[in-house]
């Protein structure tokens, strides 16, 4: 069995990452040479084992599905209300269109792979363009 589906059995982070494709792991490379190491956490059944890296405006959660890797991005709500939507370039609005609210947080997802992809996030964040 995947390493990212097994609850009972807490994988590392090369084999979390090992699972990815090349673009995903290079693209995850990047955040990390930004951030740091990331902490292996079981994030429940829809994302299981992720890796997630402590962002200034929340964290950023490395869901690596090896049939659809992707990011899931943990936003302060304060922080989504400072910067509404129609302020945001078209990318940063797409990713924060279906964005779901619960209590003080804004969780989004963005499929890791697509060009772009981490920069619209860091543009998100106001860490980089978007």
């Amino acid at each position: 069995m995947d390493p990212w589906q097994t609850r009972f059995s807490t994988p590392g982070t090369e084999a979390l990452l090992a699972a990815l494709p090349e673009t995903s792991q290079r693209e995850v490379g990047i955040l990390i040479s930004l951030f740091g190491q990331p902490e292996v956490r079981w994030q429940g059944d829809r994302w299981r084992w992720t890796l997630v890296l402590s962002v200034p405006s929340g964290e950023i959660a490395v869901i690596p599905d090896p049939s659809q890797p992707r990011l899931g991005v943990r936003l302060a709500s304060a922080f989504v209300a400072e910067h509404p939507p129609e302020s945001l370039p078209k990318p940063a609005r797409d990713l924060l269109a279906h964005a779901v609210c619960v209590g003080p947080w804004t969780w989004t997802e963005w499929e890791l792979g697509v060009p772009g992809s981490v920069e619209t996030i860091l543009g998100v964040l106001g860490l980089g363009p978007v």
